[in-house]
């Protein structure tokens, strides 16, 4: 692997040490948030994951050979309820969690393991049953990583004043997910079907229909920067950024939602039936389409008219939604999912690819010409999360040609 010294600018001053009193269960919840997403480099804003936490690990088995077969909505609904489970079954403290297109990598304490896994057992078990699919799901101890000297830090990116999403970094996450997945090893972390189920779907929608590049193409990113120097990795990562920064800054941020894109479905709930209900076949699955189509109503009728309902208010919400998406995100590698113009999409094929050729980075980019959007709503007023990703396979397939490159330098 090349790990030359860097010829890009280097970081200026030393480490700055940021200190956090934990109090374990609220451990995430008390990290200052920070609101300029450049500052996902930025030394300050990271804390250690205590001991006393899990990694989480979830992914869809067979993504790239589901998606290949024109299931990418299957597998990003998969995905998302991931979020949605974990996040239902611990609902009264916050967690991080990254979405990756065909899964999600969270952060949970020890002490809520019973909650964990009947939520766990439930998603594995719904996603066969709902959406035909298997879900890989894995918990490795935090402190298990650290005893094989893997790090994992968290910070709290504020996408808006109501949502804040978590960056991850260190090589506890690519070595537990790494984990999880070896054939010798996987045993140590699996979730076992003995248990509980207890799993709610409750908050996951997907009401949008694929949103529309206002440029062209969006293109779903991933850049992994290579070394073991945490510094030279800091600073690799920090070039990307500054430079798409640069490239999109003509059209914008690159942000591939807008107000005027958005259009509710007409029709096919079927993802958010079968999840919610457990299955289209469910008897419950009669009662939750029939509710999923009266609130459906209801919102074309208030986004339509621009009417204000109950506290709802079509337009606040259609800016809240464009603030609370998902769009660029950190779980020690850079993920994006921007909206570009074709020389944008040139020029920074050309920037990686040079760093790629020079060792710095291996990266991945899958375009498309709408995104898919998935929702968990917790209020219909401020506190929503949306998240993108390409249509026809948007991360997952950036990821193959990861893989492919890795593979490929041995």
């Amino acid at each position: 692997m090349h790990t030359a010294a860097l010829s890009w600018p280097q970081l200026q001053g030393g480490r700055v040490t940021f200190t956090v009193t934990v109090s374990d269960e609220t451990f995430y919840r008390d990290l200052r948030p920070f609101a300029d997403f450049a500052g996902v480099c930025g030394e300050e804003h990271y804390a250690t994951v205590p001991d006393s936490w899990d990694l989480v690990i979830t992914d869809v088995e067979g993504s790239t050979k589901a998606i290949e077969a024109g299931r990418y909505k299957d597998v990003n609904a998969a995905g998302v309820s991931s979020i949605v489970v974990v996040r239902n079954a611990m609902s009264d403290i916050e967690i991080p969690y990254v979405f990756g297109g065909d899964g999600a990598t969270l952060l949970t304490p020890s002490s809520r393991r019973e909650q964990l896994f009947a939520a766990l057992r439930g998603l594995r078990d719904s996603c066969k049953a709902s959406l035909d699919l298997g879900m890989r799901v894995g918990v490795v101890p935090v402190a298990k990583l650290r005893e094989a000297g893997h790090e994992i830090e968290a910070a709290r990116f504020a996408a808006s004043e109501h949502v804040c999403f978590a960056m991850l970094r260190g090589a506890g996450v690519d070595v537990g997910e790494q984990w999880v997945k070896d054939p010798t090893r996987a045993h140590e972390f699996q979730v076992s079907e003995e248990g509980t189920r207890d799993s709610s779907f409750e908050g996951f929608q997907c009401r949008w229909q694929p949103v529309p590049s206002r440029n062209g193409l969006v293109a779903s990113i991933i850049v992994k920067a290579l070394g073991s120097d945490p510094k030279q990795l800091r600073e690799v990562y920090r070039r990307v950024v500054e430079e798409i920064a640069t490239i999109v800054q003509a059209s914008g941020d690159g942000h591939p939602v807008s107000p005027e894109a958005l259009r509710l479905r007409k029709d096919n709930l079927d993802h958010e039936v079968a999840l919610v209900a457990g299955g289209l076949d469910s008897p419950k699955a009669g009662e939750v389409r029939k509710k999923v189509r009266k609130q459906m109503r209801a919102a074309r009728l208030l986004f339509s008219t621009g009417i204000s309902a109950g506290g709802f208010n079509p337009r606040r919400y259609k800016r809240e939604l464009v603030a609370n998406t998902d769009f660029r995100k950190f779980d020690n590698v850079l993920r994006m999912h921007l909206d570009l113009r074709r020389g944008q999409l040139d020029r920074l094929k050309q920037v990686l690819q040079e760093a790629e050729d020079s060792g710095y980075l291996v990266y991945g980019i899958h375009t498309a010409d709408h995104s898919l959007m998935t929702c968990v709503i917790d209020s219909y007023q401020g506190s929503h999360a949306h998240f993108v990703d390409g249509a026809a396979g948007g991360y997952a397939l950036a990821a193959k040609r990861i893989k492919s490159v890795l593979k490929s330098q041995g």
